[in-house]
């Protein structure tokens, strides 16, 4: 090579834009830098001199790259790639090879950013696949919404060269629930501190029905914190809703199994044996407020005697999730001691493990030793043998049944009332009233009815008061149960009391008629006593006829007095005994 040549190859690698630098392959050393290999890395020529190619190359990183693509360390420790051609230069050294190396950093990290978001879009795709949501990316600015595939998937709606701006989401939501929707976005949008909204509202499908969904979004924000972009999903939830609004209903009507039963029950702390709810019955029979009840333990409503037995049969008898059943002697707040036959069962009430009872007083059973072997047979005693009337009735108002009370009360044998109108025996002047309150059950599960008159078969007429419980959802029941019972002495009573307050009423009407009448009394002395004041006026008479006058004056003022202080004393005599 000439001199004229290297003075041209060593003109081309001092200026060349490219970083360069020339290195000896057995050693590694640098032999020589040009002015942009310094630029770039940091280093004076003297300094990369002194250096080997491991000293700029990342460690792992020195051995032939299949796309020429290194990193390199420059002086501030940053690394940056590089793309790499190496040549031998005998010309130099004959163990000599000059490299370029072409800083393509920014490049890779354009290129890797697009390979993660290509990959990024597969797996937002494949997620919204293989997922039963539809996922969406809003660009607020344009207001433009972006349906994944799962939104035809979920909702039936074609994606085919439309635009969703958010008008046409609010059109699908659900008119009750689209200004709450919408008010709640509006400020959470508006609020810049808020990054994620939540939402449950019915959206229409698009066959035309409403599905309830839940919508997450997450909403990105620009350097002042307006929004620009919100990313979410909006999830069918619809069985979910539906199984919930189910268990809802089942857990209101066993509330009310509960609490409207007649038979006292309670449920408690299966640890610490503490009432955790009673029910009316159990108040009303025991005689213990519900909050008194809720600070006492099942032993508290045991004999003291009988406590150990308590402890031993709930350490033996009460095992959980498994029925029991026992009969043991119960006080109420009276003192009064009760035979009582419990039955219960485990439940979670809430986050405690809790037991279910329901007691039954057989003290009056136990005593005539009549035992009783199960429910049915103490339903038997209760309703078949008891006083009162009880009748089922079916949607038409129809007897299903009727206790054999029903017999005494309207002389008409059970089994001839059954299918029969339940208020064809109803006074005539009362029919209105009971019906109006019967119609009640379509918004109240009980509705007690006031005393009303019945007409039994011999035309006699009784009055009941009746309590009705509407159990037509009961599978057991399926019908309405009105129990009555038989109030006509108590109504008789009332009657004759208001009779005898109308007499005193009279009387003393016939009392003030007499006192109004004696009050008349009073006007002959007084009539006098105004002539006498005329008479002593007049200037012409005499002392002596004064004085007699006077006298006269007197005697009438006096028999006045006498006849008002005898009205007084009548009027609050009278007044007292009305009063008394």
């Amino acid at each position: 090579m000439s001199s004229e040549q290297r003075n041209a190859l060593s003109e081309l690698f001092n200026f060349s834009p490219v970083p360069m630098w020339v290195y000896n392959i057995e050693n590694m050393q640098i032999l020589a830098a040009n002015a942009a290999a310094c630029k770039s890395y940091g280093y004076s020529a003297d300094e990369f001199c002194a250096l080997t190619i491991d000293v700029i190359a990342a460690e792992g990183d020195i051995t032939e790259s299949d796309d020429n693509i290194y990193k390199h360390i420059i002086r501030t420790g940053e690394v940056i790639l590089v793309e790499v051609s190496s040549a031998p230069m005998p010309s130099w050294h004959e163990h000599a090879h000059v490299i370029s190396a072409v800083d393509v950093t920014q490049r890779e990290k354009a290129k890797e950013t697009e390979r993660q978001l290509r990959l990024s879009n597969e797996r937002f795709n494949y997620a919204s696949r293989a997922s039963n949501e539809a996922i969406y990316d809003w660009d607020i600015n344009i207001d433009h919404i972006y349906w994944a595939d799962g939104f035809c998937r979920v909702f039936g709606y074609s994606l085919a060269g439309r635009k969703y701006p958010l008008t046409s989401w609010k059109k699908m939501v659900h008119p009750e629930d689209v200004t709450t929707v919408r008010e709640s976005l509006r400020r959470t949008l508006k609020d810049c501190r808020s990054h994620y909204w939540n939402a449950h509202y019915r959206f229409m499908h698009a066959l035309g029905r409403y599905l309830y969904v839940e919508e997450t979004g997450y909403i990105i924000r620009d350097n002042n914190g307006n929004a620009i972009r919100m990313i979410g999903a909006l999830r069918d939830i619809t069985a979910q809703h539906e199984a919930a609004a189910a268990l809802e209903a089942s857990e209101r009507r066993y509330s009310d199994l509960f609490h409207l039963s007649p038979l006292p029950m309670w449920v408690y702390d299966l640890e610490s044996y503490q009432f955790l709810d009673v029910n009316e019955a159990a108040v009303n029979l025991y005689g213990y407020s519900k909050e008194e009840f809720l600070a006492m333990t099942l032993a508290d409503i045991r004999r003291p005697e009988d406590r150990k037995e308590f402890a031993i049969l709930m350490q033996t008898n009460v095992v959980p999730n498994k029925g029991h059943s026992a009969l043991v002697r119960h006080v109420k707040k009276s003192g009064e001691t009760m035979i009582m036959n419990v039955t219960g069962n485990s439940i979670n009430y809430g986050n405690r493990e809790a037991r279910v009872v329901a007691a039954v007083d057989v003290t009056e059973k136990i005593k005539s030793r009549e035992a009783l072997a199960n429910s049915e047979r103490r339903f038997r005693r209760l309703i078949q043998e008891g006083s009162d009337l009880i009748a089922v009735l079916d949607d038409e108002m129809k007897i299903k049944y009727i206790s054999p009370a029903g017999e005494h009360a309207l002389g008409i044998r059970a089994e001839q009332l059954l299918g029969t109108d339940a208020f064809a025996s109803i006074h005539q002047e009362d029919l209105d009233r009971v019906i109006g309150a019967f119609s009640k059950l379509g918004n109240e599960k009980r509705v007690e009815v006031d005393p009303f008159r019945i007409i039994d078969s011999s035309g006699n007429i009784r009055w009941v008061e009746t309590v009705v419980t509407d159990m037509r959802e009961d599978e057991t029941i399926r019908g309405i149960i009105a129990n009555s019972r038989d109030v006509t002495p108590r109504m008789l009573a009332e009657a004759e009391r208001m009779r005898y307050i109308q007499e005193i009423e009279e009387h003393n009407e016939k009392l003030a008629e007499i006192t109004w009448t004696q009050a008349h009394l009073v006007r002959a002395p007084l009539a006098r006593i105004l002539g006498l004041v005329e008479l002593l006026v007049d200037n012409g008479i005499d002392a002596d006829t004064k004085t007699t006058l006077l006298s006269y004056l007197l005697v009438s003022a006096t028999e006045l007095d006498d006849i008002i202080r005898k009205v007084i004393e009548k009027s609050q005599a009278i007044t007292e005994n009305r009063d008394n």
